[in-house]
């Protein structure tokens, strides 16, 4: 993920980051490595979720 990640450029506005198109990057190269990142990242929540409930689950937590 850090991999894309370095790939694009992530700019703050208000709340949120927003990725820009590096210069000399074409337009549907960024498209992709964004959706993949994007793809990534959703991957990557679903797991620390999964995680997340087995823990409390083995010990008996509500969550």
């Amino acid at each position: 993920m850090h991999k894309v990640a370095s790939k694009l450029k992530w700019v703050e506005v208000g709340y949120k980051e927003v990725p820009l198109r590096p210069k000399g990057m074409h337009q549907k190269t960024f498209d992709r490595l964004h959706g993949y990142y994007q793809e990534l990242e959703y991957r990557e929540n679903l797991e620390c979720m999964a995680r997340f409930k087995s823990f409390c689950s083995k010990r008996g937590l509500n969550y």
